[in-house]
Parts: structure tokens; sequence; C-alpha cells
């Protein structure tokens, strides 16, 4: 079901999965689903700081889902995140 799912979707958004190397399982079927998502329809939310670790997570999500865009990453953290999305207009 979830690969029935991640196949179809127009957008993901990735928070707090640090998508390690030893989760074959996982970054075969996020590979797989979404082969035909752009790069530009994935949003990574995270928590990492130091330059080294920015750049390692960075690193794994690229080397199974492409060239995402560094304005992909955010990584201030899920709650920053979440305030920083638009409020949705209230229905007429």
């Amino acid at each position: 079901m979830a690969f029935e799912h991640l196949s179809t979707a127009e957008a993901v958004t990735f928070i707090g999965y640090s998508f390690p190397a030893t989760d074959t399982a996982a970054r075969a079927l996020f590979a797989e689903a979404l082969a035909d998502l752009p790069p530009e329809a994935v949003t990574v939310v995270g928590f990492e700081t130091d330059e080294v670790e920015i750049e390692a997570f960075k690193t794994r999500y690229r080397d199974v889902l492409g060239p995402i865009p560094d304005e992909s990453f955010f990584l201030g953290g899920a709650q920053d995140w979440v305030q920083r999305l638009p409020t949705p207009a209230p229905d007429p």
C-alpha cells in the first residue's frame, strides 16, 4: 500500500527521518516509488545543526531521490517548519 500511495504522490515531505544507509528496505521503497517524482517536489525537514551533519544528511537523501535542491531542505526542526507553513484561507 505504501508503494501505491507514494508512486502517485505529487509531493512528499519527510519529517524527522534521517534516511540511514542501513535502512535498505526504506531506501529501496522510496527510490522505486518516487522514481518519477521531480526532486523539487520533495521537502525534507530535519534538525541537523553541524555543517558536516547537514552535508551528510543531504547526501543520504540525494543518493536515493536525486538532486533535491538546497531550498527543499528545512533544518530548523519540525515545529519551526510547521509554524512557517502558510495558513489556509477560510472557506467562504
